[in-house]
């Protein structure tokens, strides 16, 4: 493995031909690290255009469009059971797709609520999920009761034909329609949902100059080795290459994520990270794939903090996005997991080397988890390993304790203290709660107490990401 300096021509060249449909012009490249076999191969091999029908659009009717006047039937909370799309009496109506599991979704309902009470007469919010009414309704009944707050916004359950004019992959999705003209006037993000681009549309009931949620990406799987579909290279990998990895800019349309798998179609153990964030990185490849650091147990300690983390939203977070993601692909013969994460950090080090990451252990504010008592009621019965989990449930059977305070960290407590486990308890458990809040500590810790379990608020010695910048950089 090498960092590019003499042969840094060349290998940009190869790069260039990768990316040549997926990168825009101004994305440039500052360092690449890839094996010197792979080097060889792309220098070697020409590089052919990505063809069509890798790409997955979902689109249909789009903006400046004008939608059929179609009936809308089965409305539930309106005025009316029944409406088509000119009969609404609001002069704008905004379609939002949802789901159940869906936070972003959940979290823009009172908000939703709040302008249609700002814009009487003139705003409703159509909600639509796929999503059946017994499902669907009673989530709602107990979201309304945990919030203390009742939403009075338009709901279709089991939704087929609205979901085919507008179809999308990504959640939320909001359809902005005149319903005079019955015009498509703008398909956006949750970002723009707010009262400064309401009151304009209103003022003019015409197409915006707004960025259009479009739903698309390249259509690679991860299961797959993501250079050689890159390089439309589809087997070169398999026969010739059996240990790389490399590092390329933010590709346009390529799905996020991060993956790990162990014996790939190459036998190999991969690790592929795509259009991710550095923070992203520093957290994966430090936490070795099992460790997640809540915001508490992140300290950024840059001048630059915007490079790593944003508030922003919407169209101006996909640009941001542009600019600080970077794709990644680790694939090697397998060995000890431990191992393989210690070549990813050090890939991550060499690649982001204006920063020093380390973890070092800090007394910071925590929820710790301890025992009460006798836990005989905890023990696993021996049933087959299951965690099913919801806003309002959490059952698991033959897990660990570490575990569950992983899935609370992850699904409940990103933004809380840092959680921490003092029970000493290391055999496998059977976890079954039902509560309204799991923010909620005290109604927690009702439900932990038949198995003698406490959450404790106190100052802890906790596992701390710490990011710096380093000297010979600043």
């Amino acid at each position: 493995m090498f960092l590019l300096s003499r042969r840094k021509k060349l290998m940009k060249r190869a790069w260039n031909k990768i990316l040549e449909l997926t990168m825009t012009n101004k994305m440039t490249m500052k360092h690449t690290i890839i094996y010197k076999i792979g080097l060889v191969l792309l220098s070697m091999f020409p590089i052919t255009k990505i063809a069509a029908q890798q790409m997955k659009v979902f689109s249909n009717l789009e903006v400046g469009d004008t939608i059929a006047d179609i009936t809308i039937e089965k409305i539930y909370n309106y005025n009316k059971t029944a409406s088509k799309v000119s009969d609404f009496s609001e002069k704008l109506l905004i379609i939002d797709f949802w789901a159940t599991w869906c936070a972003p979704c959940i979290e823009m309902l009172p908000k939703m609520n709040a302008l249609m009470q700002t814009f009487t007469n003139d705003l409703v919010f159509l909600s639509v999920t796929k999503e059946l009414k017994e499902k669907a309704h009673s989530f709602l009944e107990k979201l309304e009761h945990n919030r203390g707050a009742r939403f009075n916004i338009p709901v279709i359950y089991g939704d087929t034909i609205l979901y085919k004019l507008f179809p999308h992959y990504y959640l939320p999705h909001y359809v902005w329609i005149n319903t005079k003209s019955r015009e498509v006037i703008a398909i956006t993000r949750a970002g723009e949902i707010n009262k400064q681009n309401i009151d304009a549309v209103l003022n003019n009931l015409s197409t915006t100059t707004w960025d259009t949620k479009v739903d698309k990406w390249l259509d690679h799987k991860f299961s797959e080795p993501l250079l050689p579909y890159l390089s439309q290279l589809p087997n070169f990998l398999d026969k010739t290459v059996n240990h790389y990895s490399f590092f390329s800019p933010h590709v346009e349309n390529l799905m996020s994520g991060a993956y790990s798998q162990l014996n790939d179609t190459t036998k190999n153990y991969r690790i592929v990270f795509k259009n991710m964030t550095r923070l992203s990185f520093f957290t994966w490849s430090f936490g070795e794939g099992r460790q997640f650091f809540q915001d508490a147990s992140v300290k950024i300690e840059v001048k630059d903090k915007e490079r790593l983390t944003t508030a922003l939203s919407g169209g101006p977070f996909h640009n941001w996005q542009k600019e600080n993601s970077f794709c990644y692909e680790l694939s090697i013969s397998p060995r000890p997991e431990k191992e393989i994460f210690e070549i990813m950090k050090s890939d991550v080090q060499n690649f982001f080397r204006e920063y020093e990451i380390d973890i070092e252990k800090r007394i910071e504010p925590c929820l710790v988890l301890i025992s009460t008592g006798n836990n005989e009621m905890l023990k696993a019965k021996g049933e087959k390993w299951s965690v099913k989990r919801d806003r309002f449930s959490y059952k698991s059977t033959n897990s660990l304790v570490k575990s569950f305070l992983t899935d609370l960290a992850f699904y409940y407590y990103v933004t809380g203290p840092i959680l921490i486990d003092q029970t000493g308890i290391d055999y496998y458990i059977d976890l079954d709660l039902e509560l309204n809040n799991f923010r909620d500590v005290k109604e927690v810790n009702e439900q932990l107490d038949k198995y003698k379990l406490k959450l404790v608020e106190k100052q802890a010695l906790a596992n701390v990401l710490i990011i710096r910048d380093k000297e010979a950089y600043n």
